[in-house]
């Protein structure tokens, strides 16, 4: 079975999902006006190291899934029932400080949160609440409020052979799904208990390839968003002409494993010319595109040996998983002085980090 990094964090890790439909927004993928957006949100966040509970399940829906979820075959991912995320369901959410700062992390196009597994847990256990967002009729398996399975509906656009304009179209999805999660921070009738835990003073918009691109958004749009952090995310259309004046940092994937094409490479350019507030930006060497996520480990050896050759870069996913933490966690460690000081910590700390020139608002 796929085996998770461990949480490298001083806090046990507690985790929650939420659903709820936002009745104010028709669900823009079916073709039925009736339909609402469904908002399906995980939270992970630090708990006692005395909480008991079951073990979170991997992902929604075993035992009914589609024949096939990203590409795995349902007899594979049946089994997932048997992976460790490293959490309790439900645990009882510490009080070491009050309260805890909240990332609102977006995963990747047609990615579910299951598929990120990793990140969220690790960042959880060094003292953040994580709320993982599900992009239904995106992601590739996304449980509604009424239990339904979805799976991703595609509506590309005439005349976009490139789908640039229908990647424009759902990025404006995935801002108003962030709106939603935001407005309903500290709200207790969503959240329950965990809501008077949410440090609404300190929120930053976080989120790998598509998800990365979003968060740009949202902190371009929304300024209750007090940072934020795009991971190796390509922005399309006007996206990258925002001056955002939050703090941002950019963390890339090897060049020389990831390709980067030249949307990539000019958006990234545009965006950091333009930044209002400071700028950092990191390149990790020997980590491709996927390595962020949990998808290299998702599959039993020798496939998973093969497979990391592809998805999980030569460094792996969780040295990949622990180094973009720590480069998070320097980056929200409050003042532009203290994140400079942490994020230059980290580069003498990990072999084969690129300190890369950020903004001339930034270093």
């Amino acid at each position: 079975m796929p085996r998770l990094p461990v949480p490298t964090g001083a806090h046990a890790v507690g985790t929650s999902v939420f659903r709820w439909v936002d009745t104010a927004r028709e669900e823009p993928a079916t073709a039925s006006v009736a339909d609402r957006r469904n908002l399906i949100v995980q939270a992970w966040y630090p708990s006692l190291v005395s909480a008991t509970g079951r073990p979170m399940r991997y992902m929604d829906g075993l035992g009914r899934l589609p024949s096939r979820v990203a590409a795995i075959p349902r007899a594979i991912l049946n089994h997932y029932g048997r992976v460790d995320p490293h959490a309790i369901e439900d645990a009882a959410v510490s009080f070491g400080v009050a309260p805890w700062p909240v990332i609102v992390f977006s995963p990747g196009y047609g990615a579910s949160r299951a598929f990120y597994a990793s990140l969220p847990s690790d960042l959880a256990s060094r003292g953040f609440i994580v709320l993982s967002i599900d992009h239904p009729y995106e992601g590739a398996i996304t449980q509604l409020v009424d239990g339904q399975l979805v799976t991703p509906i595609e509506r590309f656009l005439p005349n976009d052979p490139d789908r640039i304009q229908y990647m424009i179209q759902q990025t404006t999805v995935r801002v108003a799904d962030v709106r939603a999660v935001l407005d309903n921070i500290g709200n207790t009738a969503t959240f329950g208990v965990l809501a008077n835990r949410m440090d609404r003073h300190r929120i930053a918009a976080v989120g790998h390839s598509f998800g990365g691109a979003a968060s740009v958004a949202v902190a371009a749009m929304i300024d209750r968003v007090h940072a934020a952090a795009n991971i190796d995310g390509t922005m399309y259309g006007a996206l990258p002409d925002n001056a955002l004046a939050q703090p941002f940092l950019l963390i890339e994937s090897d060049r020389t494993e990831t390709q980067h094409g030249q949307l990539f490479l000019k958006g990234t350019a545009r965006l950091l010319a333009r930044l209002g507030g400071p700028g950092y930006r990191d390149q990790i060497e020997r980590a491709n595109h996927y390595s962020f996520t949990d998808a290299s480990l998702l599959l039993s050896p020798p496939a998973r040996w093969m497979a990391s050759l592809f998805l999980g870069g030569a460094r792996g996913t969780g040295a990949t998983v622990r180094l973009t933490n720590d480069l998070l966690v320097a980056f929200l460690a409050g003042s532009r002085e203290k994140a400079e000081t942490q994020l230059n910590g980290v580069a003498s700390r990990h072999a084969g980090l690129r300190r890369m020139p950020g903004s001339a608002a930034g270093h």
